[in-house]
């Protein structure tokens, strides 16, 4: 199996697998001692590719999948943080002065899912967004008339997130 992804990434990519991380498990690798005796078949077939085989503690957070993707939400929240414009800039005022007062403006908001955009980022929030918490509380305020400013600040989050 691993000879075949060997030449798929080797072929496609044109590069060469140089290291492969283990937890030392006995698999594929074989039990061997601190003299590298009693490899098992992969173990070999790596010594004869050149493929250098570094090991890891057992359960360790590196080969935990659960960790590696928390780790990488966190990450790419903080990216997010730091590298964009926060969805509200300081200053701005969400108020009911800005709800649709007229007919006509009324009417630009029915066609305008904000209810559903709110309850979208609400869920964001939820799962895997905390950072949005007070920009979602704000626009919460206002789903019972919405007008075209609290449209535009929601759709500011939207692409913030």
């Amino acid at each position: 199996m691993f000879k075949v992804f060997k030449a798929e990434v080797e072929n496609q990519l044109d590069l060469k697998i140089k290291v492969v991380i283990s937890d030392r498990g006995g698999d594929f690798y074989g039990r061997f001692d601190e003299a590298r005796r009693n490899l098992g078949p992969f173990a070999r077939f790596l010594q004869q590719e050149g493929i250098v085989a570094q090991y890891t503690n057992p359960g360790t957070p590196q080969q935990n999948g659960v960790f590696e993707r928390r780790n990488k939400t966190l990450k790419d929240m903080m990216r997010s943080m730091i590298a964009r414009d926060v969805p509200f800039s300081k200053g701005v005022k969400m108020s009911m002065e800005q709800s649709p007062k007229t007919e006509q403006e009324k009417l630009e908001m029915v066609d305008k899912p904000y209810a559903s955009l709110v309850g979208s980022l609400m869920y964001a929030q939820v799962c895997t967004r905390p950072d949005l918490a007070f920009p979602v509380s704000i626009l919460g305020r206002f789903q019972s008339n919405p007008g075209q400013a609290h449209w535009v600040a929601a759709k500011k989050v939207l692409r913030y997130s």
